[in-house]
């Protein structure tokens, strides 16, 4: 019975301590996360171009235009931001075997990575931002659940995209572009910034 009970009791704190227990947790989160967001990523671009195009379609001939080359610019912006993130998440899943399995040795890198992606999510939320105040259209973001992940971490609230269209003057698309687009493409940038290096120095 005394070795029944200390195996149960023993054993956990004997597997945790074991020298490639953290190495081996975070690799397989790190793998597995990646693995979700890019899965979830399709889906997502898929589901998401639906409803888009649904919309788009019952515009005029001009927005049309306007939002079916907002649509291709976001879907790049969009694409090149999944592999940004599903990139940084696998290699850092392959780095973290180079390092000690101490955990307070881990965390800092764990971190960093953390910042790379709440860097890359703020830039890519700007530029949609600002290319749907120029071309005045609504941008296709399918990422809402990867910016609510992201907003969870960040060091500061992430920029809010902008809805282009709707614009009735000329005027009217000047102040959205310069008061609204640009201005969401600079904190963008601050953001990420702040991200990048708050999570580095963690």
């Amino acid at each position: 019975m005394e070795k029944l009970l200390g195996f149960f009791t023993s054993k956990p704190v004997s597997i945790v301590e074991n020298d490639n227990f953290f190495k081996k947790a975070f690799k397989f989160i790190f793998v597995f996360a990646a693995a979700v967001i890019a899965i979830y990523g399709i889906y997502n671009i898929i589901s998401v171009a639906i409803d888009y195009f649904d919309f788009v379609f019952d515009l005029d001939a001009f927005p049309i235009i306007r939002h079916l080359l907002l649509f291709l610019l976001c879907l790049i912006i969009v694409a090149i931001t999944y592999l940004f993130v599903i990139g940084a998440l696998y290699h850092r899943s392959k780095l973290i075997l180079n390092d000690p399995n101490n955990i307070v040795d881990i965390m800092p890198c764990v971190f960093k990575t953390f910042g790379v992606i709440g860097a890359i999510v703020p830039i890519s939320i700007g530029l949609m931002g600002f290319l749907a105040a120029l071309l005045a259209a609504d941008p296709f973001i399918p990422m809402d659940g990867l910016i609510g992940v992201i907003s969870r971490i960040s060091i500061v609230d992430l920029p809010t995209a902008i809805f282009g269209y709707g614009v009735d003057s000329f005027k009217e698309y000047i102040d959205q572009l310069f008061n609204f687009g640009l201005v969401v493409l600079i904190v963008s940038v601050f953001v990420a910034f702040v991200n990048l290096v708050g999570m580095y120095l963690i």
